[in-house]
C-alpha cells in the first residue's frame, strides 16, 4: 500500500479548512482513493481513530477472495466477523509517537504481543503539531517487518555471543579510526568493557608512538585495499608485552567505499613458546647430528644422499660433496650388487625400522663391519626420507673372532688348548678310529728361562717347541697345549709304532736346534688305545708318567748341559774368562785352606769361584763389553747380576747351595755393597773370602776400560780397603796365602 500518497491526502485534509464543500470534496476524493488502495492491498489495515485502535475490513467480496489476507489474520479475524462487537480491539496506554498524544498501546493479535509503536513508527509518516484522527497502517507489511527485525535481532545476538566466545581480539574501526565494535576478549585484555573502549581512538588507549603505528598501518591497508597479516607485541594492561598474530582487512559498504578496518589478533604465546622449544630441539638434533660419534646420514625417498656427519666421512672417507644425490647403497658397497643391503632399504623406505648387522666399505675398499640403524622420517604420514646411523663394530667383531679363536685355540703358540682338544677327546674316541695313539711333552728349563732371562725368553721357547712339534707331526695330527709347558698330541688311526716314530722326529729337531741362551729339550712320553674297551684317559695318563719318567731320568743331564750353555754364553759376551775363573778358584782355595774351611766348603767356593758372575748372561753386551766408565742407568742394570744369579741357582739342585754366595758377592764388609747392603759378618765367609780374590784378579788385569795395575799397587789398594770394602781377616788370610808363600805371587802370576 502507498502510504505517501495516503500522508498527503491526510496532510490536505488537515491543513485545507476554507469550507465545508471543499472539505467534502476532499474527504470524498481521499475517501475513494483510500478504497481504491485498500481494495489493491493484499493485507490486512489497522486504524487508529479517536485513541481507538481498529482492524478495518474492505468490501466483504474482496475480502473473501484475498488470499493473503486468511494467511496473514486466518480464524482470528474470521471471528471477529462473526461478533461485529469484537471487531475492535482496544488497549489504551499512553504513547508519544512524534508529537501524537498516544500512550503505549500493545495489539494483542495472532497469539503474538507486537508493540504498537512496531506497527506506526514503521508505516506512517510523522504528522507534526496535529491531532491525528485517522491513521492507518498495513498490518501484513508491519508483521513482516517486524518478524525481519526480530530475526535480525536474533542474528545480531548470535553473532555478538559468536564473536565474544572467540578468544581472540577482534575489533572494527572506522575511516576515522574510531572504535566502533570490540569483543569482550579485547576489553578482558586491555582491562576495560567494551563500550568504555567503542567510540574511542587509539590515541584514547595506547601512547602516542603505537597509537601513530596503528592509525598509519590503517591508513595504508584502507588505501591499498590488501590483507596485511603480521605479528606484534602489544601491551596489556598491566603493561606486560604479550606476543599476537594479526590479521587486519579493510571494509566496504554497499557502495564499495572502504568505510574502516576489522582485525582478528590470535595470542601466540603458547606457540613462539613451542616454535622455541622446537627450534631448541631442532639445535641440539643438529648438534647429534654433527657431532655424534656414530656416522649418520640423511637420505631422501630415493634412498639418496642428502646430508652426512663429520663421522661419516671419517668412518667412510666420502665428503658430502662427492655423494650427495647418489644411491647410499651404491656408494658404500662400491658399485656392487648386494640383494641383503638392498632389502633392508627397500624395507627401511616403507616406513620400517631396521636394526642390522652388515659389511660396507670405505672409500679406499676397506670392510667396515656396522650396525646400521635405519628410521624413517614420516611427517603428516608423507615419508620424505630417513636417517641411517652406523655403528662401527669392527674392532668389537675382530675381538669377537679373537674370543671365538682363544676358545679353541692357544694365543702364544696357535696351537689348540685343552678345551679343544678334551672335546677331540672325547668325539674320537670311537671304535673307527682305532689305534689312538697319544703323546705327552714337557718342556724342560722353562721356570729357568723365565726366572732367569724372563718372560720373553719363556714365550720363545714355548713358541719353538710348538714349531718344532708341528712339523714333526702329520697334517691331520691334532696338537694342543695342554698347561704351561705341557703339550698333547693326539693321533687318531696311528698305532704306537708310528706315535714312536713322531717322537723321535722332535727329540732329533730339539737337539738341532742351538739359537737363545737356553737349548729347547722337551721330555717326551707316548702311549696308544688299541682295544675299544680301552679307556682313552688312562691311555693319557699312561703316557704322562711315561713322560716325567724321562724328565726325571734326564734332568741332571740337561741342567747340567744348562749350566754348561749359560758358562759358554757368559765367556762369550763378556770379560769374563776361563782363565779368570781357573786363577780365581785357585786364589779362593788357597784363601780357603788359610782358613781352615772344610772340604764341602772348599768345593762349594770352587764352584762360586766359577759361577758367581753367572748373572751376567743376561746383561746386555754393549753394557759388559763398554770401553769407558757405565752410566747411571747402566749400572743399575749391571747390579742387577747378583740376583739373577741367584735365581739361576735355586732353579738348578746343583747350584742351589751356593745360590746364597752369589747374591752376596759384592756386598762389603761396612754394608755399602749391594743388592742387600748387609755388612760384616751377615755377609757369607765364602762371599768374602770371593769379593777379595776378585777385586786383585780385576786389578792386575786389563781391561777395555783401563789397563792393569801392577801387583803391589793392587795389594796395596786390597790393604786400604780392609775393614770398609773387604773383611780384615780375609785381606789377612790373602796376604799371607797368596802374596808371601807363592811362587807364583813373585813370579808375576797374579
Amino acid at each position: 500500500m502507498d502510504y505517501t500518497i495516503w500522508s498527503h491526502i491526510l496532510l490536505e485534509l488537515a491543513l485545507s479548512v476554507s469550507g465545508e464543500q471543499e472539505l467534502d470534496k476532499l474527504v470524498k476524493k481521499a475517501t475513494s482513493a483510500f478504497s481504491r488502495k485498500l481494495d489493491c492491498t493484499h493485507g490486512s489495515v489497522l486504524q487508529y481513530k479517536s485513541n481507538r485502535l481498529e482492524v478495518i475490513y474492505a468490501v466483504p467480496r474482496v475480502i473473501l477472495k484475498n488470499p493473503v489476507y486468511h494467511e496473514v489474520i486466518g480464524e482470528f479475524e474470521r471471528k471477529l466477523l462473526q461478533d461485529e462487537d469484537k471487531n475492535v480491539i482496544v488497549i489504551e496506554k499512553d504513547l508519544n509517537y512524534y508529537g501524537f498524544p498516544l500512550r503505549n498501546f500493545g495489539l494483542l493479535l495472532l497469539g503474538r504481543n507486537v508493540p504498537i509503536e512496531e506497527v506506526f513508527l514503521k508505516e506512517l509518516l510523522p504528522i507534526t503539531n496535529m491531532l491525528a484522527q485517522n491513521c492507518f497502517a498495513n498490518l501484513d507489511a508491519a508483521m513482516k517487518r517486524q518478524t525481519i527485525e526480530a530475526e535480525l535481532k536474533k542474528e545480531r545476538h548470535l553473532l555478538r555471543v559468536i564473536i565474544d566466545t572467540i578468544p581472540d581480539l577482534i575489533f572494527y574501526k572506522d575511516q576515522n579510526g574510531v572504535y566502533k565494535v570490540v569483543n569482550e576478549a579485547v576489553g578482558k585484555f586491555l582491562s576495560l568493557l567494551p563500550e568504555e573502549i567503542n567510540g574511542r581512538t587509539d590515541w584514547d588507549i595506547h601512547n602516542e608512538a603505537e597509537a601513530s603505528k596503528y592509525r598509519e598501518l590503517d591508513h595504508r591497508i584502507m588505501e591499498s585495499g590488501s590483507v596485511q597479516r603480521y605479528e606484534e607485541w602489544i601491551k596489556r594492561h598491566d603493561g606486560s608485552l604479550v606476543p599476537f598474530e594479526t590479521i587486519k582487512v579493510p571494509v566496504y559498504d554497499a557502495e564499495s567505499r572502504c568505510v574502516g578496518t576489522v582485525a582478528v589478533s590470535r595470542d601466540i604465546s603458547e606457540r613462539m613458546e613451542a616454535d622455541k622449544k622446537i627450534q631448541t630441539e631442532k639445535k641440539w638434533l643438529e648438534v647429534l647430528f654433527k657431532n655424534s660419534t656414530d656416522a649418520i646420514v640423511r637420505i631422501d625417498h630415493n634412498y639418496c644422499v642428502e646430508e652426512i656427519n663429520y663421522s661419516f666421512y671419517k668412518l667412510f672417507g666420502y665428503k658430502l660433496e662427492e655423494i650427495r644425490g647418489k644411491d647410499l647403497d651404491y656408494v658404500l658397497d662400491m658399485g656392487k650388487e648386494n640383494t641383503a643391503n638392498r632389502y633392508y632399504t627397500k624395507a627401511l623406505l616403507s616406513g620400517k625400522k631396521i636394526v642390522v648387522e652388515g659389511t660396507h666399505y670405505t672409500k679406499e675398499g676397506l670392510p667396515v663391519e656396522v650396525i646400521i640403524r635405519g628410521l624413517p622420517i614420516i611427517i603428516d604420514g608423507e615419508l620424505l626420507g630417513a636417517y641411517v646411523i652406523y655403528n662401527d663394530i669392527t674392532e668389537h667383531k675382530r675381538y669377537e673372532e679373537q674370543l671365538k679363536y682363544l676358545s679353541s685355540y692357544d694365543q702364544l703358540t696357535g696351537l689348540y688348548n685343552r678345551r679343544f682338544l678334551e672335546e677331540e677327546i672325547k668325539r674320537l674316541d670311537t671304535p673307527r678310529q682305532l689305534p689312538v695313539s697319544i703323546i705327552m711333552g714337557d718342556l724342560n728349563g722353562l721356570k729357568l728361562a723365565n726366572d732367569v732371562f724372563g718372560h720373553q725368553e719363556g714365550d720363545r721357547l714355548l713358541i719353538k717347541a710348538a714349531e718344532i712339534i708341528r712339523e714333526s707331526c702329520r697334517r691331520e695330527d691334532l696338537i694342543a697345549r695342554w698347561g704351561g709347558d705341557e703339550f698333547v698330541i693326539l693321533l687318531p688311526q696311528t698305532d704306537i709304532k708310528t706315535a714312536e716314530e713322531i717322537n723321535r722326529r722332535i727329540k732329533e729337531k730339539c737337539d738341532s736346534q742351538k739359537d737363545g741362551p737356553v737349548q729347547v729339550s722337551i721330555a717326551l712320553g707316548y702311549a696308544a688305545k688299541s682295544r675299544a674297551e680301552e679307556n682313552i684317559w688312562q691311555v693319557l695318563k699312561e703316557a704322562e708318567d711315561w713322560m716325567y719318567r724321562n724328565k726325571l731320568l734326564h734332568a741332571k743331564s740337561y741342567r747340567n748341559a744348562v749350566i754348561s750353555s749359560l758358562k759358554a754364553t757368559l765367556f762369550e759376551k763378556s770379560m769374563e774368562t776361563k782363565e779368570h775363573a781357573e786363577r780365581l778358584k785357585e786364589m779362593c782355595r788357597k784363601i780357603g785352606e788359610s782358613m781352615g774351611l772344610n772340604p764341602q766348603q772348599m768345593d762349594e767356593l770352587e764352584l762360586l769361584a766359577i759361577l758367581h758372575d753367572i748373572g751376567k748372561v743376561v746383561i746386555q753386551e754393549s753394557i759388559l763389553m763398554k770401553p769407558g766408565p757405565l752410566t747411571e742407568e747402566e749400572w743399575v742394570q749391571m747390579r742387577k747380576h747378583p740376583e739373577i744369579g741367584y735365581r739361576i741357582a735355586q732353579a738348578a739342585p746343583e747350584l742351589a747351595p751356593i745360590a746364597e754366595y752369589i747374591l752376596s758377592h759384592h756386598e762389603r764388609w761396612d754394608g755399602k755393597g749391594y743388592p742387600q747392603g748387609i755388612k760384616g759378618e751377615e755377609i757369607p765367609l765364602l762371599s768374602r773370602i770371593l769379593a777379595v780374590a776378585d777385586a786383585f784378579d780385576a786389578m792386575t788385569n786389563d781391561r777395555t776400560y783401563r789397563k792393569a795395575m801392577s801387583r803391589e799397587e793392587a795389594i796395596a789398594e786390597i790393604k786400604r780397603n780392609a775393614g770398609t770394602q773387604f773383611d780384615p781377616e780375609v785381606v789377612s788370610a790373602f796376604i799371607e796365602s797368596c802374596c808371601k808363600s807363592d811362587k807364583n805371587f813373585h813370579e808375576g802370576q797374579y
